[in-house]
């Protein structure tokens, strides 16, 4: 296993590795690994850490280990078999949390649930690392191999090529267009709709689907339309404002406020879970309706 690995542009070090390299001591191996896990990233049984949050003298210690490396094996040929390695940068990038949600903002204006956002922001690393071991000087059938070997065990989003050349072509389409177009490539209108409504025309669609007269969504869209051009923006769709209310959270948050207590009455009072009653006489129930009563102690003292 590598001492320093490299994920594009970031490189980590191998606490293990940097120990028995003598770049650290034991001492402060063991200081790297209180940082807890938003610096540590643990994966296959390795630990590492970011270089760029060690100290200068660290960082020196480790350019001067890379160039004697370099001396030591100048005929290094970095296309010789290493699937291993390659193996564990891709797993490296997918598992880490240290890695993988820093794609999170990419997709967080996108109306995705989160589960989708975790799957989107790990494909983001993982097709990034991808790119990363070719541009090192992998050739593309490595690069290929370690990705089939690991595919089948990731959800992988709109990245799945069942053969050597169609890997090649979505590698090369995610590097003319970008991973995130690539990797929502399903959701195209998702990410349409992302780009015509605002925080402004978001705030005025809830607005007045969360108003008791309940307009229907065309007249929601006329209204919203309105308010938006007094401002300067552009109108949206019809599509666009079913599409933003047909989400969960949207549906869950604001349709009380739309259907008001009726609503309230017959889809969450019955479902709300209750605390069961301490003692005897100590909550009393009807219809639906906790009430509480003052319950005597021993001392003749009331208590609640």
């Amino acid at each position: 296993m590598k001492t320093v690995v490299k994920i594009r542009n970031q490189r980590f070090l191998n606490i293990r590795r940097a120990v028995s390299e003598e770049i650290a001591s034991k001492r402060t191996a063991r200081s790297w690994l209180t940082r807890g896990d938003s610096e540590i990233a643990k994966v296959a049984g390795e630990e590492l850490i970011s270089i760029d949050s060690l100290s200068a003298t660290v960082q020196n210690r480790i350019v001067e280990y890379l160039k004697e490396c370099e001396e030591k094996n100048p005929t290094d040929n970095k296309h010789e078999d290493k699937l291993a390695e390659l193996e564990f940068v891709l797993t490296f990038a997918y598992t880490s949390e240290v890695i993988w949600r820093k794609n999170l903002p990419h997709f967080r204006e996108m109306y995705f649930t989160d589960d989708e956002r975790e799957i989107l922001a790990r494909t983001y690393a993982f097709v990034h690392a991808l790119i990363g071991l070719k541009e090192e000087g992998y050739s593309l059938k490595q690069v290929y191999q370690a990705y089939a070997n690991l595919s089948s065990s990731f959800r992988l989003s709109n990245f799945n090529c069942s053969s050597y050349d169609y890997f090649t072509l979505k590698l090369k389409d995610t590097e003319d267009h970008g991973i995130e177009k690539t990797i929502v490539n399903a959701k195209k209108s998702v990410i349409r709709l992302a780009k015509k409504v605002t925080k402004v025309h978001s705030g005025l669609i809830i607005k007045f689907y969360s108003d008791t007269a309940r307009f229907k969504y065309k007249k929601i869209q006329l209204l919203v339309n309105a308010e938006v051009i007094k401002k300067g923006l552009k109108p949206i769709s019809l599509s666009s404002v079913k599409m933003f209310l047909a989400q969960p959270e949207i549906q869950n948050t604001y349709k009380p406020f739309r259907y008001g207590k009726k609503w309230a009455e017959e889809m969450l009072y019955p479902y709300l879970i209750r605390e069961r009653p301490k003692k005897v006489n100590y909550q009393w129930q009807a219809d639906c309706t906790c009430l509480n009563f003052y319950v005597f102690n021993e001392n003749g003292e009331p208590s609640r």
